[in-house]
């Protein structure tokens, strides 16, 4: 997902998750220490305060082609987080939504029909990702799994994980064993690493 952001010339991305009625922030792009803690103590919130819940529900991208003529968080996380636009993008398992993925760019403006379909291609394939047994993080015990931390986004801090990093399965057994001694459990499929 942070890769279709670079793709389509965003600032920022990040990823929800919709559990129990609420809204969780489970993964963002870090663009400075400020305006990282203004997005996380913005969540979890209830899902009913997304304006564009509605829509997104139904499995339709939504685009707030200018922050400031918006809702109150909206302004408020653009002006905090140093954005102008933002493109929301459901993400789909077995026909229910389950979450959603954001890009931002600085400027205002629409993002181009070709980038709305790149982020939903990078939506999919994130529900298909987030069911494949990849560690997220290293607690006292062991390891989270990142289905597991999907499924419960508040466990991350519960469990002493301060980041989670959406990489591809290959990338993420050499990644996360340099960087943080986790163990990788599971099929870790085919493909190429970049």
């Amino acid at each position: 997902m942070f890769s279709a952001n670079r793709l389509i010339g965003g600032f920022s991305s990040a990823v929800f998750r919709f559990v129990d009625g609420m809204n969780h922030l489970a993964a963002f792009t870090s663009t400075d220490p400020a305006s990282d803690q203004a997005l996380r103590a913005s969540f979890p919130r209830p899902i009913s305060q997304i304006p564009q819940i509605e829509s997104i529900s139904h499995g339709a991208a939504v685009q707030f082609a200018d922050t400031e003529s918006e809702d109150e968080l909206s302004r408020e996380l653009g002006r905090a987080r140093g954005f102008r636009s933002i493109s929301f993008t459901p993400l789909i398992s077995s026909g229910t939504v389950i979450g959603m993925i954001t890009a931002t760019r600085k400027e205002p403006g629409t993002f181009a029909p070709y980038h709305v379909q790149l982020l939903q291609t990078f939506a999919h394939q994130a529900v298909i990702a987030q069911r494949q047994p990849v560690v997220a993080g290293k607690d006292d015990d062991g390891v989270i799994q990142l289905p597991q931390l999907l499924e419960r986004p508040d466990r991350a801090t519960s469990q002493g994980v301060e980041s989670v990093e959406m990489v591809h399965p290959c990338t993420a057994s050499r990644k996360l064993v340099e960087r943080h001694g986790c163990l990788v459990h599971g099929s870790m499929g085919a493909g190429r690493e970049r």
